[in-house]
């Protein structure tokens, strides 16, 4: 019989990160096959909680020149980053450019540290920042999820 037997669960990890590696090179996605089917895999994959695929995952949707991602590609790249994260979030501002309050610990001549969402790119952007964060916090609980008991 031609059963096959189930991968480890590392050896799958260091396969799909060696995938993620070579599709992360290519110059044009949308011209290999399937290039749309393999964007939405990638937009999935951000949700990973191991840091390491959602930030291939990021590199590859990066191939794609994507308009609403390229400005704000270093500042997912940070929140996939345990030393960043918490800076990140506090510096990332979602609200609406008109919208006149500030985030808590910032002040008024701070906007040039402060990272706001143009609107239009708002509609695509978010739902990958969404992604990302659920990723983080999900992987962050689950290293705490072992200590509280």
């Amino acid at each position: 019989s031609d059963a096959r037997t189930p991968l480890q669960p590392s050896i799958a990890q260091r396969r799909l990160e060696v995938v993620l590696t070579v599709f992360a090179s290519a110059p044009a996605p949308l011209s290999l096959p399937r290039g749309e089917q393999l964007r939405r895999v990638y937009e999935g994959l951000l949700a990973r909680p191991r840091g390491d695929v959602a930030l291939l995952s990021l590199r590859c949707l990066g191939t794609y020149r994507l308009p609403h991602l390229k400005p704000y590609a270093l500042r997912l790249e940070a929140l996939l980053d345990d030393a960043k994260l918490r800076e990140t979030l506090v510096k990332f501002r979602v609200a609406r450019e008109g919208d006149a309050r500030l985030p808590e610990g910032a002040r008024k001549g701070d906007d040039d540290q402060l990272w706001t969402v143009d609107d239009a790119h708002r509609a695509e952007l978010i739902p990958l920042i969404t992604r990302v964060l659920y990723g983080r916090f999900r992987a962050r609980s689950g290293a705490a999820g072992g200590r509280r008991g």
